[in-house]
């Protein structure tokens, strides 16, 4: 799932990250669109025509950073270039962009077979619960899982100790049912 995205965070990010002077790492981006930055202080009709100069159009204005996504007809690098030169333009640069992926940095992940099977352990790849492509949905939240899990017609050694299978663990709190 490939998203173009013109957060404000990204956008303030990557000013952080890069100057105007500064070329962004090579990437995809969306053809004929960039993200430019004016200069504190640029009027309303300093920034109109420094988008006519390299005939672009706004097509958004993010209102905490101040940046706009634009559209053009012509080279990117051609217009990006033109932008820079302009001593109203703080950066301009490429829409990137950019797919959003959460998979956890632990070192052990690989081998946690349930979670992303490709089958490492020789098992068969892919007989898994996919968590890989649910964590691109979701993390958590106010999400609630209920897990009821009858021990009828079960004898385990948890069942003649008394052990009631954690529905009754401190951590449900109020959560909790009889």
């Amino acid at each position: 799932m490939r998203t173009r995205i013109l957060s404000t965070t990204l956008v303030i990010a990557s000013a952080w990250l890069t100057t105007s002077d500064q070329v962004q790492a090579a990437g995809e981006y969306v053809a004929g669109e960039a993200l430019v930055k004016y200069r504190y202080g640029a009027s309303a009709a300093g920034t109109r025509s420094a988008r006519q100069a390299v005939d672009a159009r706004r097509v958004r204005r993010f209102a905490r950073s101040g940046v706009e996504h634009v559209r053009f007809d012509g080279k990117v690098e051609d217009v990006l270039a033109r932008f820079k030169n302009d001593p109203r333009v703080e950066y301009a640069e490429p829409n990137y962009i950019r797919q959003a992926t959460v998979i956890p940095d632990d070192a052990e992940f690989q081998k946690q077979w349930a979670l992303v099977n490709t089958g490492q352990s020789g098992g068969m790849a892919d007989a898994d619960i996919d968590a890989d492509q649910a964590w691109d949905i979701t993390t958590g939240g106010t999400v609630v899982v209920g897990v009821i899990d009858s021990v009828h017609g079960i004898c385990r050694r948890e069942c003649r100790f008394g052990f009631r299978g954690g529905w009754d663990h401190p951590s449900a709190g109020s959560r909790r049912w009889s």
